[in-house]
């Protein structure tokens, strides 16, 4: 069993783009993937423990 979480940073257009991406390489019936919506008041309480913060924009795409 694999947990994975990825934190994005998406207008629309990316957003569809993802879904696509993702909807390409599930197996639909061993796979899961949720999509979480954040309000801005719940980004705003976000809490980094570690590492660098990943909450603002950066230039060009990001491949995870």
């Amino acid at each position: 069993m694999h947990y994975s979480v990825f934190e994005c940073l998406l207008d629309a257009q990316g957003l569809r783009r993802m879904k696509a991406a993702v909807k390409r390489v599930i197996r639909p019936k061993a796979d899961r993937v949720r999509f979480y919506y954040l309000c801005s008041s719940c980004v705003a309480r976000t809490e980094v423990t570690s590492g660098a913060e990943v909450l603002v924009e950066r230039d060009g795409p990001v491949i995870v």
